[in-house]
């Protein structure tokens, strides 16, 4: 226990140093790299600091709708288009809980996601050699790890902190454990389905063999552990389910989350100066670690666990590359994760796959904690003190100081601290606006405008339109094409209907001064009772939307327009679907409003000659209108296809939902050129 207390402040002192940047001003600053990508950094920045604390605020006030709050409002659960980050929320949600502020909220969530690997490691490693040197050398190395350290922005890609817990319990478990092993793989499990996609495979591919090192080892202790390990998943694999089951469910509703290309590394990337270099004392007390395994094992009541970890971490290894090159062969063997894609349901929607070259680091870790013990094992108390001081020394050296690090990695990061909050009374501006929020102008995928919005959102601590994510939301534009429209009252009842209950004009955000003082005085003499003004700050007005009245959630609520309320549109010929502007209207009285499901429709556009006679019809799929005001119209862009037998000519398009075929419930006008 002495030892594990040691190692524990240990630990937080190096998790401190690796974010001093932050430390004269935690609630106010946020540190970030001060060259490479700096301008995206800050941007994935406030994306990630809104996103967790949204986590945070929800898991401490309503934990029934973390999935359901968030970015990209109105399209459901779309936390699914990115990282979840539900396990970096849970980190975050003690802080939150203690002081309500954003910022130093996200900045506990850095320290502990450092020191918790480390404490994590030093169990399993102590566990298994009953070595308090190894064990703390092992936990620093994997915790306060270059990879960790010098990403502060996209903490969730380096959320394997549970791993060592996992494998400490497995390896209980074939020792005799009963019942604190189960609980705790269940635990190491399902937080590690909390973090990211990218740290889950490796946890999956480091504990699968892991286990299956063990079971072979010792067959006869399967009956015990075979039965407990499948209880401990029962947990893990529901929590799998509410986790990722919204991925699936958006892939294949709205066909996104697809389309990209897979990136891993090349083998050459882990050498010295390489980008994934792992590091110079943790390759090296590695591999002595290795190598005294091959002097013979060192027993414990479930084995030595080196040849387990060694083939764990090699998967993991030639998991992250394209390729592995045999020797003196020729041939190259393709990663196994690309082998996977589309066979694994929603393999095909993760993009750095590299990512898992964090398990290499754990199983490393692993080994260079038995490299410390073969080094200090034979020598005296005082020498046993030098020598892990030294290699303490250099761990730290090499990931922190700037003189060190390009020696090994060949690049510097250079960190800063910057102003990540928001404070005075700007805050209790921004405190005040009543979610769901629309910030306008939406500028749909400016990624700097939306990291602004959601920099809002982490203090109004709400839903937001703004969207920031790996993959576009197929709801932004819609919900645009209304936003568009204000201060028009009729725009503002169908934003209400929708949900959204604030719009915020972000007048800074307009950079010529006359158009900034006419939007302002646009919004200011077009407001009513659907748009209340409700505050301003600088150069912000907030209005509010009351709660909507008389709201039908049907397609019975739409009525169909007549062809002259469409526009007439020359529409190029192209082998791809045209985009076509489909008018569409509400009847009279009440507004009508998207029913639910909130998804795409199978819908067939009936294309007219000038007589009325139909000359073409398909079928197609898109979104109808998010709402429309009673007795208003509204126009959609639609991926509407154009009958490659059709000549030139003006044309009007009907279109309706395939489940009632002879209900119109669009309209366009379309000019084919000759």
């Amino acid at each position: 226990m002495r030892a594990l207390a040691i190692a524990a402040v240990l630990y937080a002192v190096a998790s401190l140093l690796a974010v001093a940047p932050i430390l004269p001003a935690p609630s106010r600053l946020v540190t970030g790299l001060a060259n490479g990508p700096r301008v995206l950094d800050r941007t994935d920045q406030q994306m990630v600091l809104a996103t967790i604390v949204g986590n945070a605020r929800r898991l401490v006030s309503r934990p029934g709708v973390l999935r359901d709050e968030g970015q990209c409002f109105p399209l459901p659960k779309a936390y699914a288009l990115g990282e979840h980050m539900f396990g970096e929320g849970v980190l975050a949600a003690p802080a939150w809980l203690l002081s309500g502020d954003p910022v130093l909220s996200f900045n506990s969530m850095l320290v502990l996601r450092l020191w918790i690997p480390a404490m994590a490691m030093f169990a399993f490693v102590f566990h298994t050699t009953r070595n308090g040197w190894a064990a703390f050398l092992a936990g620093l190395l994997y915790g306060v790890h270059h990879y960790r350290v010098t990403d502060p922005v996209h903490a969730f890609v380096h959320g394997d902190m549970w791993l060592p817990l996992g494998l400490l319990c497995v390896h209980r478990l074939f020792e005799g454990g009963r019942w604190w092993p189960i609980l705790g793989l269940s635990l190491a499990v399902a937080l590690s389905v909390l973090e990211s996609l990218y740290p889950l495979l490796a946890v999956v591919i480091v504990l699968t063999t892991y286990t299956s090192f063990l079971a072979a080892k010792f067959p006869s202790r399967i009956p015990h552990a075979a039965p407990r390990i499948a209880l401990a998943l029962i947990a893990p694999v529901l929590v799998a389910w509410w986790v990722f089951a919204p991925y699936l469910e958006l892939k294949d509703s709205w066909g996104v989350l697809q389309g990209i290309a897979p990136m891993f590394a090349d083998a050459g990337d882990y050498l010295p100066r390489g980008s994934y270099f792992p590091g110079a004392t943790l390759g090296l007390l590695a591999i002595v670690g290795l190598a005294d395994r091959l002097r013979g094992p060192r027993d414990t009541a479930a084995g030595d666990p080196r040849w387990g970890i060694a083939v764990a971490g090699f998967l993991c290894f030639w998991s992250s590359i394209y390729f592995l090159p045999l020797p003196f062969t020729g041939l190259r063997l393709p990663s196994p994760l690309s082998l996977g894609i589309g066979i694994v349901p929603g393999l095909d929607s993760a993009r750095s796959l590299v990512l898992v070259k964090i398990g290499f680091v754990s199983c490393l870790a692993v080994l260079a904690g038995y490299g410390v013990l073969a080094i200090v094992e034979s020598i005296g108390t005082t020498a046993r003190v030098v020598v892990v001081a030294l290699l303490t020394s250099a761990s730290l050296l090499e990931t922190l100081h700037p003189s060190v690090q390009p020696i090994f990695y060949g690049h510097l990061p250079r960190f800063e601290a910057y102003e990540g909050g928001i404070s005075g009374i700007y805050r209790t501006f921004v405190e005040d606006v009543r979610p769901p929020v629309l910030d306008v102008p939406m500028n749909v995928g400016v990624l700097s405008d939306q990291a602004h919005y959601l920099q809002w959102a982490a203090y109004h601590g709400g839903s937001t339109a703004a969207c920031y994510n790996s993959f576009p939301s197929p709801v932004s534009f819609a919900t645009d094409e209304i936003a568009s429209r204000l201060p028009d009252p009729r725009a503002a009842h169908a934003l209400a209907a929708i949900g959204f209950r604030s719009v915020v004009l972000h007048g800074e955000l307009i950079e010529d001064p006359a158009e900034r003082a006419e939007a302002n005085a646009r919004f200011r003499d077009g407001t009513s009772p659907a748009l209340e003004p409700h505050a301003h700050a600088g150069h912000h007005l907030v209005f509010r939307l009351p709660l909507p009245r008389d709201v039908r959630a049907s397609f019975d609520a739409l009525t169909t327009p007549p062809p002259s309320a469409a526009p007439d549109v020359l529409v190029e010929r192209s082998p791809e679907d045209q985009d076509l502007s489909v008018v569409f209207e509400a009847g009279p009285g009440s507004t009508y409003r998207h029913p639910e499901p909130l998804a795409p429709s199978d819908l067939i556009a009936t294309w007219e000659a000038p007589g009325g006679a139909t000359v073409g019809r398909a079928s197609f799929r898109g979104l109808l209108p998010l709402a429309i005001a009673g007795g208003d119209r509204s126009t959609r862009r639609l991926p509407v296809p154009v009958p490659p037998t059709l000549g030139s000519g003006s044309f009007v398009v009907r279109v309706s939902r395939a489940a009632e075929p002879e209900r119109v419930l669009g309209v366009a006008r379309v000019h084919l050129p000759r």
